[in-house]
């Protein structure tokens, strides 16, 4: 197990350092856990099983906050306790895209429709609730936050905590049968018809993978507005820029 502290700093930078360690530390004693605290977001969580998978590691993440304090709302309900933390599932495969279930805990973006949405499909929202509560409890206070201190956050704008477990398949069996295994599966699951409205049957990960595959060779395309953006901080900090002005 390891703790890291992100010292105020950006979220992306410690959530790196501690998939970096747990993936060692996991590669040496077959599972490892690593929590990270008093940093900002750390984006999308996917970011950080990709980086496993690559080592052959199945991951689940969380992100969430510190210091919780009840909604004070005059129309607050059970279902504002919490707000809308990350949470992902790595698991790598032999081949094709990997099983990347990276997502927001929250099934109802729009708070206007929950009586609706209670009526419609309760089973969404009550589940939606409960993973909510998982990612803050097993990122933010599971990060040695749960203290009298943290009421008070040591950084106001750096409230952030994460976790990540890692577990090396290859301990539990044959890896290569296993990947393989789940490259059958997502594959001819891949072949089934697509979803109503879709134009294509995907599982978690495949679009993602699918982009991957295409920037690798294409680029990312950026807008006008982030070039400029970017060459601007460029030129403040005196950084060179890959592309002409």
């Amino acid at each position: 197990m390891a703790i890291f502290d992100g010292d105020g700093g950006a979220g992306y930078l410690v959530a790196t350092q501690a998939t970096e360690a747990v993936i060692e530390k996991a590669k040496a004693n077959g599972i490892a856990v690593a929590c990270t605290r008093n940093h900002g977001h750390v984006g999308s969580v996917g970011i950080y099983a990709r980086l496993a998978l690559v080592r052959d590691l199945a991951t689940f993440s969380v992100a969430g906050g510190v210091a919780w304090e009840k909604p004070t709302e005059p129309d607050a309900t059970v279902w504002d306790a919490m707000r809308a933390p990350p949470m992902c599932f790595g698991v790598p495969t032999a081949e094709g895209p990997p099983f990347v279930l990276d997502m927001n805990a929250n099934m109802l973006k729009d708070r206007s429709k929950l009586a609706e949405a209670l009526q419609t499909f309760p089973d969404f929202i009550f589940k939606s609730l409960g993973m909510r509560f998982t990612s803050w409890f097993l990122a933010g206070i599971l990060a040695g936050t749960a203290t009298p201190e943290s009421s008070r956050p040591k950084f106001s704008s750096a409230t952030r905590a994460f976790t990540i477990v890692a577990i090396d398949v290859a301990r539990l069996g044959d890896l290569e049968a296993y990947k393989a295994e789940l490259t059958r599966i997502l594959r001819e699951s891949r072949s089934l018809k697509p979803m109503p409205g879709l134009a294509s049957a995907e599982v978690p990960g495949s679009l993602e993978w699918q982009r991957e595959q295409t920037r690798e060779h294409s680029g990312i395309p950026l807008t006008e507005d982030h070039l400029d953006m970017l060459q601007r901080i460029a030129t403040e900090v005196n950084v060179p820029v890959p592309w002409e002005s």
